[in-house]
């Protein structure tokens, strides 16, 4: 009897209070599943996306248009870069307010780099080509928005708004007449001011990184307050730096493929070119899955000092970049506005470049102003032999081009 009330109890115990041990196991299984996905995610979403070729974003860029002016290269650049920003992997991720966006840095710092450097670009457009369409304006309004808006202007949709201005301006380029960059080097100055003004700060940081802030006063070493940031957010500093390099080394091949002539007329090709050997360096593959900060000669590696030194390498070309190009003459206009021959810019085998043909050149088109100023001259003999004897070296540097050699020896005589 007691027995029987006991079972009777218990049955309306649990029917009263039911046991619901079970469901935490799928619950379990699916929370575990969420996270895989999110982390196999983050992994993807966190990759770097490949360089690309600038030609091949021009032809990709250029559709029906027919883009042969100075400065397309470069706009088509500009824009490949507002497109990768948004196609690659997960999107743009800097403004996500969801998983694993959310709680992801490494590559939302790297898009902050690599926004950083296009919008200097398309502010400096209106440098390069003061004639430029009124979309360069426009689209530098856009650029200039914050990055990190989500809610009301989403910092996606301005980007999609920025790639519509920067094609607008690129169909530009296929009008009689319009939407070409001036042949002078000062633009070119200006904007290389301006992208070493956005690289200076996180080298700062990196460089300030490395060891104590007050310890580097001690020693002398002066450390702006903002360079002074916090460990777990150096490696945000560190993807930035990455960032910017990556936009820069690609906009550099790019106005570079543009303004070959105008750089080589400067006599500042081989320091452009050192200038993208050490931004290419700053995109090494990183081979630890976090930021290493090693010290002195120990065994691990110190990866904010490495970006640092390179920074810092890269600051200082570009010093001598902006002053060498700064004081380089302007360069005629092309009469359709289009880019020169690169070719005619390069030095010919044989001959000692463009500005050595020059001169020689205006020394041989001007004995008559020599003999008119009464300053005397070298003795007709010699004057005929060392005409006689530079008729082989001229052939070769001249080719087709100007007066044969026989001609300008018979005026010298």
């Amino acid at each position: 009897m007691t027995s029987r009330r006991l079972r009777a109890a218990r049955r309306r115990e649990q029917l009263e209070k039911p046991q619901y041990g079970w469901i935490w196991k799928p619950l379990l299984v699916l929370l575990i599943a969420a996270l895989v996905v999110m982390a196999g995610l983050g992994i993807w979403w966190n990759m770097t996306p490949r360089a690309f070729d600038v030609e091949a974003a021009t032809e990709q860029q250029r559709g029906s248009l027919v883009l042969d002016k100075r400065g397309a290269v470069s706009v088509a650049t500009l824009k490949q870069l507002l497109d990768t920003l948004q196609d690659k992997p997960g999107g743009y991720l800097r403004d996500d307010i969801l998983p694993p966006g959310l709680v992801m840095d490494n590559m939302p710092s790297w898009e902050w780099g690599v926004l950083r450097q296009s919008q200097v670009m398309s502010h400096s457009l209106a440098t390069l080509d003061p004639q430029g369409a009124p979309s360069i304006e426009s689209l530098d309004a856009v650029m200039r928005g914050n990055a990190d808006n989500w809610l009301i202007s989403s910092t996606g949709k301005q980007l999609k708004t920025a790639r519509g201005q920067v094609n607008d301006y690129l169909q530009a380029f296929s009008e009689s007449g319009s939407g070409a960059f001036e042949a002078s080097g000062k633009g070119m100055a200006d904007w290389l001011a301006a992208a070493r003004t956005e690289l200076t700060p996180v080298t700062e940081r990196l460089s300030a990184s490395v060891g104590d802030a007050d310890m580097l006063r001690e020693l002398g070493i002066e450390v702006p307050e903002s360079a002074d940031v916090a460990w777990y957010r150096v490696d945000n500093d560190l993807h930035q730096a990455r960032g910017q390099a990556w936009a820069l080394l690609h906009l550099m091949e790019a106005m570079l493929r543009d303004q070959r002539d105008v750089i080589t007329a400067a006599g500042m090709l081989q320091q452009w070119q050192r200038v993208q050997a050490e931004l290419q360096r700053t995109q090494r593959h990183l081979w630890s899955p976090v930021v290493l900060r090693g010290s002195g000669f120990g065994v691990f590696a110190n990866y904010p000092l490495t970006m640092a030194h390179h920074l810092t390498r890269i600051d200082e070309s570009l010093v001598e970049l902006e002053a060498g190009l700064a004081a380089a003459p302007d360069m005629p206009q092309d009469q359709a506005g289009g880019k020169q021959s690169t070719e005619a810019a390069q030095p010919q085998p044989g001959s000692s470049g463009g500005e050595g043909q020059q001169l020689d050149s205006e020394q041989h088109s001007t004995p008559e102003a020599t003999g008119a100023g009464g300053e005397s001259t070298e003795p007709e003999e010699e004057s005929t032999g060392a005409g006689k004897e530079s008729t082989g070296a001229e052939k070769e540097s001249t080719g087709d081009e100007g007066e044969p050699a026989e001609t300008s020896s018979e005026q010298h005589s």
